[in-house]
């Protein structure tokens, strides 16, 4: 590190940017001396340290971020917020060298300024790719000789971050305002569509955090702004306009107002969508409950048309057994192979009878139990297959008719 510390690190002088999630080290360093000094040039630790000949494993690039933070001569107090996302700005002055923190949105700078030199030292860490707040302190490059321009860049910047999520924000209650019809527009688009419904919930839950962010950074802001206010800003060059301050104070004023009018809002879009989406369950259930009384009835009457076929069934049964011993008997005494006028009254060829009656009697009752096997193999759970084929007074199946209820109770509920 001895290397590290003599060489490379002299030309970290002004700007540098440190990815400390990978192993290999990303700085963001000024370009050559005969560049403009508005150019940054991203430089990887691979290659600063190749210049070096020196090569620094997955843990020493930790070491790597320490020797550039004690280079730039930045408080180490500072170090404390990094571990937290919730805070977003900190004035540290734990070992006399006056240090900032702010977190701008996916963005991390750690800042000093020298008022002996004019110059501004500090790290700059994204969280994403595109650096926001990185593009914005190059484009106001000459705000790094002052005492407060890296922290006048942030407060505006915040304050904008600010009106941008209350923008959004109000655009998506909007939406849902003039979807449900409690706001400005009375007639509802989707009053009856209980999946937007749930859609719209997540929305507004989504808007709930964003606008308890909004809230939590107004509080940082207000300590930034009197950050600015407590040092003596009347000589610099950046609020020769006295008005400036107070102008961009009342631009954060009117956003913190602006977010809890739309915190109210919210608050009243999620009772609303509370109560419709209640007031849809409640409507399907009562459908549901008609659809089931109309199913129990179609099964009364089913169970009814089985009686009914039960009785017919029943009564084919006993006439069968009635006339079946006469039709029998009357039959077999009509048969040309009794001669009741002979002594012999059964003929040589009654034998014929029985052989043709016997083995047909048996042959159609094994086709019978062949065929009742094979239905209830292929329809077990038929129910018109153990009653019989049951019909209404339309002619419909049982089935049939089922089907016919649900697409009646479909249609209706549609």
């Amino acid at each position: 590190m001895e290397a590290l510390r003599a060489g490379s690190l002299r030309i970290f002088n002004e700007k540098i940017r440190f990815n400390e999630n990978t192993q290999d080290a990303h700085v963001l360093a000024p370009g050559p001396r005969n560049d403009s000094p508005k150019k940054w040039k991203l430089y990887k630790g691979s290659e600063l340290l190749e210049q070096t000949k020196l090569q620094l494993t997955a843990g020493e690039s930790v070491l790597l971020f320490m020797e550039i933070f004690n280079t730039l001569q930045l408080d180490q107090g500072a170090l404390r917020p990094l571990s937290s996302i919730e805070t977003t700005f900190c004035r540290v002055f734990d070992t006399g060298v006056e240090t900032f923190y702010v977190r701008v949105g996916d963005d991390i700078l750690i800042w000093t300024f020298d008022s002996s030199s004019g110059t501004t030292r500090g790290l700059l860490i994204p969280c994403a790719t595109g650096s926001e707040l990185g593009s914005r302190v190059e484009d106001n490059f000459a705000l790094l000789k002052q005492p407060l321009g890296l922290l006048w860049q942030c407060f505006v910047l915040g304050i904008e971050s600010t009106k941008s999520l209350n923008d959004r924000c109000w655009r998506v209650l909007q939406t849902i305002e003039e979807g449900t019809g409690y706001g400005k527009i009375r007639r509802p688009k989707h009053a009856n569509d209980p999946d937007i419904f749930t859609e719209w919930s997540r929305e507004v839950a989504r808007v709930a955090v964003e606008l308890a962010v909004a809230r939590r950074d107004y509080e940082d802001l207000c300590r930034m702004y009197q950050e600015i206010a407590r040092m003596d800003v009347s000589g610099q060059p950046l609020f020769k306009d006295q008005n400036a301050l107070l102008v961009a104070r009342g631009h954060l004023d009117h956003e913190n107002v602006k977010a809890k009018y739309l915190s109210d809002r919210m608050q009243n879009q999620m009772s609303v969508l509370f109560n419709l989406i209640a007031r849809a369950d409640t409507k399907a259930s009562i459908e549901l409950t008609k659809t089931s009384k109309r199913l129990t009835e179609a099964n009364l009457a089913v169970a009814r048309a089985a009686k009914d076929d039960s009785g017919a069934m029943k009564t084919i049964s006993v006439m069968t057994m009635l006339f079946l011993p006469a039709t029998f008997f009357a039959a077999l005494f009509s048969m040309p192979t009794l001669q009741w006028n002979e002594s012999q009254v059964v003929g040589n060829r009654f034998w014929i009878y029985w052989a043709f009656t016997i083995p047909v009697t048996l042959l159609i009752f094994l086709v019978w139990t062949a065929t009742n096997y094979r239905d209830s193999a292929s329809y077990p759970l038929a129910p018109e297959h153990s009653i019989g084929r049951i019909y209404n007074h339309e002619g419909l199946g049982l089935r049939q008719f089922k089907e016919q209820l649900e697409s009646d109770a479909n249609v209706e509920c549609g």
